[in-house]
């Protein structure tokens, strides 16, 4: 197993408005100072806008110290529709440092409201492992056990486990209500009412055919489909969507794109 040491860039907008003061007449102000003002750019960087009489001090900070990173910003002051100032700054942080202090100029005051808007970008280490052809397989194996043990899960031999059952024709499938409300929002929305199929325990499927509704159970539980055919994945298609399978539904247009393209040539 191996490591490969890459950049990853980030870039943040940056919108902040301060109020310096109010006016006193038409052409006076009373100068007050804003407060601070504090952005949580993501989980690891927060930028700190202390505004100053003359100047800002902005405090760009980070929670891990593991990596070095460059940070370069772009911004400009405005007032009104007026862009008065631009401010450009750069600082690299090296394995250790946790913080770093700016101070940007700021020109006079003619308005109450200044704001600084520009972007905040950030371009830091970026560790990915290289898994060796073993690991890889290891883990194909790991998610087929996995999928094959929740295929089980349907099988009428271990009904003891599930809470719901669903009902097609003469045919009774056993099912879990978590797995179903974890795939599917509308079963979710189903489960998590008063209604009829949460407090029977039943679903009745009237609008599709046993083998389409297996084989729908059977995606939901595995993410496999199995033996799809252009009728069986149209079929499959309208199941899909009426449940809200977005996974499914894509397996069963590109099944359909592949077979009408498959006609063409």
């Amino acid at each position: 197993m191996s490591s490969k040491n890459m950049a990853k860039t980030e870039i943040f907008p940056i919108y902040c408005k301060f109020v310096y003061g109010s006016p006193l007449s038409q052409h006076s102000y009373s100068i007050q100072i804003p407060e601070t003002q504090i952005l949580n750019l993501n989980n690891e960087w927060t930028v700190k806008f202390s505004p100053l009489p003359n100047k800002f001090d902005i405090e760009v900070s980070r929670k891990s110290t593991i990596k070095t990173a460059d940070i370069t910003g772009i911004l400009e002051q405005r007032q009104g529709e007026h862009i008065i100032n631009h401010f450009s700054f750069e600082h690299f942080f090296t394995k250790g440092s946790t913080s770093t202090l700016i101070a940007l100029p700021l020109k006079s005051i003619s308005f109450a409201d200044i704001v600084l808007t520009g972007t905040i970008t950030i371009k830091s280490e970026n560790f990915t492992t290289e898994m060796s052809e073993s690991d890889e397989v290891i883990q194909h194996k790991s998610w087929e056990e996995l999928s094959n043990n929740f295929k089980r899960l349907l099988n009428p031999e271990v009904s003891y486990f599930s809470d719901v059952s669903f009902i097609c024709g003469s045919v009774t499938i056993p099912a879990h209500k978590s797995i179903l409300s974890a795939r599917s929002p509308i079963f979710a929305d189903v489960f998590t009412a008063q209604m009829k199929e949460n407090i029977e325990n039943k679903v009745h499927i009237t609008d599709m055919e046993v083998p389409i509704l297996r084989a729908m159970l059977v995606h939901i539980y595995t993410g496999k489909t199995e033996d799809l055919s252009i009728e069986s994945s149209g079929d499959l298609l309208v199941a899909a969507d009426k449940y809200q399978l977005e996974d499914l539904k894509r397996v069963c247009c590109n099944f359909l794109k592949r077979m009408w393209m498959s006609k063409m040539y």
